[in-house]
């Protein structure tokens, strides 16, 4: 059985900064159980990750952000079974940055 390539991009608003802030940003693959089977860094030139998954069932794929950082989607379940799933069938899965949070008071 071939495995399944999971491609997905973090999107940046604007792509001169994708470089500097999508490097070192994790992608983690958890099981439906919770435990982590994969994770990558991403690209640190565009955003892009590749994973590649040889068991077929059913994951959540995380960004792993500092800590303030907001994607949406945060997690994207997926039921990997190499016919009916986005990447098999060839479309990406995209994250987008959407901003930060921040916490505190003014005086």
């Amino acid at each position: 059985m071939s495995p399944v390539m999971l491609d997905t991009r973090l999107h940046f608003g604007d792509k001169t900064q994708a470089s500097s802030q999508s490097a070192g940003l994790p992608l983690l693959l958890v099981s439906k159980q919770g435990a982590l089977k994969d994770h990558i860094d991403a690209a640190p030139n565009n955003g892009y990750y590749v994973l590649q998954v040889f068991d077929r069932g059913e994951y959540v794929l995380k960004v792993s952000g500092p800590s303030g950082w907001v994607f949406m989607p945060s997690e994207i379940a997926l039921n990997v079974d190499g016919a009916n799933d986005p990447c098999s069938q060839g479309k990406d899965i995209n994250f987008h940055f959407q901003g930060f949070v921040v916490n505190g008071t003014v005086s």
